[in-house]
């Protein structure tokens, strides 16, 4: 009988300690599961973008930099898009999975138009509920005439307080040299995200001195739509390309006719 109850206090111990180890192993793959599917939303990616909001206009710059590793792959990647209803954006992270997002943050513009807020919101809800986007490695910039906001994997949507978000390894340099810009009253919104991504591209070795940049003018836009126009600065050739249409107007002094013609004239300016 002494036999029976030793042998059954033994068995009981060890289940007892089985099911403590069962549990332990339990807690330790649910660890190792969250920390392998939940991403570091302060994780910096190798790129700079910055977003700049003064006076009537909103722009996103960034560099064209992509680089594997230790090596630079490439100078002139164009991480700046148009997207719809006027709207702008920059990315940064790996490219496809910036593009799946921009399809998807595209698809939630059609089904909400003109409302960029909601349309991010529920970009990050999706982002963060959907198995395969989950695992999604990229950050968003993005701005229209109304709003600039930050999205990324965390499920976070962030709105500028003082018309400057960055993003990317060098985003810390180029917006505390936004920030301090932005007091000086004669420097335009294009003017400051020049000079803050040369500061960045100086400093961090992830960006380069290639910049591009999408802006919006919506300061004397009566329109619904804002108008967008883009240009490319290389600090390497020290040019900038732009258009501009201008209306002249030519009065004929003989006759008393007026005559009006409307030319389009590319404009060369060498820095």
């Amino acid at each position: 009988m002494n036999k029976f109850f030793l042998n059954k206090n033994v068995f009981n111990g060890m289940n007892r300690l089985c099911r403590i180890r069962n549990i332990q192993l339990q807690n330790s793959f649910i660890n190792i599961r969250t920390f392998a599917t939940n991403k570091d939303p302060s994780k910096s990616y190798a790129t700079t973008i910055l977003c700049v909001r003064k006076n009537g206009q909103v722009i996103i710059i960034g560099d064209g930099q992509v680089t594997r590793g230790s090596e630079i792959i490439k100078t002139n990647a164009k991480k700046i898009r148009v997207l719809k209803d006027g709207a702008i954006t920059g990315f940064a992270g790996s490219v496809a999975d910036a593009l799946t997002l921009l399809e998807k943050l595209e698809a939630k513009l059609e089904e909400y138009p003109g409302q960029l807020l909601r349309a991010c919101v529920e970009l990050a809800k999706l982002w963060r509920s959907e198995k395969y986007l989950r695992h999604l490695e990229a950050s968003l910039i993005v701005a229209d005439k109304n709003i600039s906001l930050e999205v990324n994997g965390g499920g976070e949507v962030m709105e500028s307080i003082d018309g400057l978000l960055s993003i990317g390894s060098g985003g810390g340099y180029a917006l505390a040299c936004a920030r301090g810009l932005m007091t000086v009253d004669n420097l335009s919104a294009e003017e400051i995200g020049y000079r803050s991504m040369k500061v960045a591209a100086d400093m961090c070795i992830y960006t380069s001195h290639n910049f591009i940049l999408e802006k919006i003018d919506y300061s004397a836009d009566n329109s619904d739509l804002p108008t967008t126009n883009s240009s490319t600065q290389s600090e390497t050739t020290g040019t900038t390309i732009e258009a501009e249409t201008n209306k002249v107007d030519t009065t004929n002094q003989n006759d008393s006719t007026d005559n009006t013609t409307t030319t389009t004239t590319t404009t060369l300016v060498s820095e």
